[in-house]
């Protein structure tokens, strides 16, 4: 089968939106063809003399949708999966259509800043026209999908929920028992306060405060109020290439050996942060149901 990927990042870096597009090109390409568009597109327009006067990309999708439209039917392609609304929103094909999101854009443009309302009715709008044009939609998350289907009046039918995973080897050695000598905890995000790291460590230094025995590994973050650190139980680890196997095996060891894993972002994305062996505590509640950091006053005493 001859596919094709309309992205605007690149499918074949692993750094790119979590390694979610690298795995879904490297498993399809192990029967199929796979081939990557839209990145010409998209460089034009932010090339263009247009993109310097701070105009969108999701204002030009009809065009958008055009010029790949022609593309696309002259490729002669068996499927297409669109991961950028404002790309495929507008494409008239006769071949079906995969749209794969982590979230939708209602849900997402809260943890944006200085959005226009021009902006936020016509991004809206894209992307119901996407979700419209899509023959299947596949969000990573019960809550991106109720959301398509309440706020976006997507049909039911069309809209799954499929948890992406954490694009990490699963490890096959992993014991899940329960310690009760010592709790490590493990936060993974590269913005420490959008993300919840500060939470992470409020609850973490709480718990040490109270007597509990307790480890923390923050990976991909540098806390601001740390100058230097001498807490032998809080490992601080600045950055982590998924890329480099060395680096790899070294996330993965930590992992394995983590009793609790935070959630790394305040809109509580489970799918890309989600690891199977490992009990989760989102920093924000919205994804997720259940006790969650916010939920814990870190300043009260008992």
């Amino acid at each position: 089968m001859k596919i094709g990927l309309l992205s605007s990042i690149n499918p074949y870096n692993i750094r790119n939106w979590s390694g979610t597009l690298y795995h879904i090109t490297q498993t399809l390409g192990k029967r199929h063809q796979v081939e990557w568009i839209g990145m010409d597109v998209i460089s034009a327009f932010y090339n263009h003399q247009l993109s310097r006067y701070l105009l969108y990309p999701e204002k030009y999708a009809p065009e958008f949708g055009k010029m790949i439209s022609d593309r696309i039917i002259a490729a002669d392609y068996d499927m297409l999966i669109v991961r950028d609304y404002y790309l495929g929103a507008f494409l008239k094909i006769n071949i079906p259509i995969f749209y794969v999101g982590d979230t939708t854009f209602h849900l997402f443009k809260d943890y944006l800043k200085n959005l226009s309302e021009e902006f936020v009715r016509v991004a809206d709008s894209v992307e119901e026209k996407m979700l419209d044009t899509a023959d299947c939609v596949i969000l990573s998350s019960e809550w991106a999908r109720n959301d398509a289907i309440d706020h976006y009046h997507a049909k039911n039918s069309k809209i799954h929920a499929i948890e992406f995973g954490a694009n990490i080897p699963h490890p096959t050695d992993y014991q899940a028992e329960i310690q009760m000598d010592v709790c490590n905890l493990v936060f993974i995000g590269r913005n420490w306060k959008k993300k919840g790291g500060e939470k992470v460590l409020g609850a973490y230094r709480k718990l040490k405060a109270e007597g509990f025995s307790c480890t923390c590994t923050l990976i991909g973050s540098i806390p601001p109020d740390i100058s230097e650190n001498d807490d032998s139980d809080l490992t601080i680890i600045s950055h982590l290439d998924k890329s480099q196997p060395e680096q790899l095996k070294k996330l993965c060891d930590i992992l394995k050996t983590a009793d609790l894993n935070s959630l790394d972002f305040k809109l509580s994305y489970p799918p890309k942060s989600n690891l199977q062996f490992i009990p989760m505590l989102p920093c924000y509640e919205d994804a997720i149901a259940g006790k969650t950091l916010q939920d814990i006053d870190l300043e009260q005493e008992d």
